[in-house]
């Protein structure tokens, strides 16, 4: 279930003719999901339902490391002893990444540093990480976390830790100020409407309709 409120920046280049986007998108996932997502994600599916480039895939990058998704997932919540339902939400998917031009001509260790800062504020902003892998084997480059949304009181509550749509903008400002502002990039538009997007080029909008289907 991908939330009404996915949180989108636009990231902009100070010459104000290339225009970035950044995305941070949540997913919320229940029991059923984990098993295929791990596999995807760990790239031990047999087939994949976006681009995946095998050829590639050996220099996706862990930077937490599970590989047993549902037993990780468990331990974290007995750790807190939090409760359960058939259908609960048990973790957040998360993805970070950019739109392309914003990796063009950077270095790997450039790429990394800024997922590196992204896994930071992900655990800073939610903490509970159970995996993240950084995927070079496809369109973009793009971090993948997924973490268990437990409150401070020890509830398993996806509904509060992610919050509504203000909280989703706040979540916006926060990530801009904390990693967006260190690499020389702009806060984007505000999911109210505040700011109005202009001259969006055709691949930008191919990078939306790419995140839309986690295709980037």
């Amino acid at each position: 279930m991908i939330l009404s409120g996915d949180i989108f920046g636009i990231l902009k280049i100070k010459n104000e003719v290339t225009v970035m986007f950044y995305v941070m998108r949540i997913e919320k996932r229940k029991r059923q999901d984990i098993s295929g997502i791990q596999r995807e994600n760990n790239r031990t599916a047999a087939e994949y339902n976006n681009r995946v480039n095998r050829e590639q895939s050996e220099l996706n990058l862990p930077l937490i490391q599970s590989d047993n998704w549902t037993q990780d997932i468990r331990a974290e919540i007995e750790r807190a002893g939090a409760r359960t339902r058939s259908n609960s939400v048990i973790a957040l998917d998360t993805l970070y990444t950019a739109s392309p031009t914003f990796f063009e001509g950077k270095t790997q260790k450039q790429t990394e540093d800024f997922f590196r800062d992204c896994l930071q504020f992900h655990q800073r902003q939610f903490g509970h990480i159970i995996s993240a892998v950084i995927h070079y084997d496809e369109t973009t480059p793009h971090l993948h976390v997924v973490s268990v949304p437990l409150t401070a009181d020890g509830r398993l509550s996806a509904r509060e830790i992610v919050g509504n749509k203000q909280n989703l903008s706040r979540l916006q400002d926060e990530f801009f100020e904390q990693v967006g502002r260190g690499y020389g990039l702009e806060r984007g538009t505000r999911s109210d409407g505040q700011e109005k997007r202009k001259h969006i080029s055709a691949q930008e909008k191919r990078i939306l309709m790419l995140s839309a289907q986690f295709f980037v």
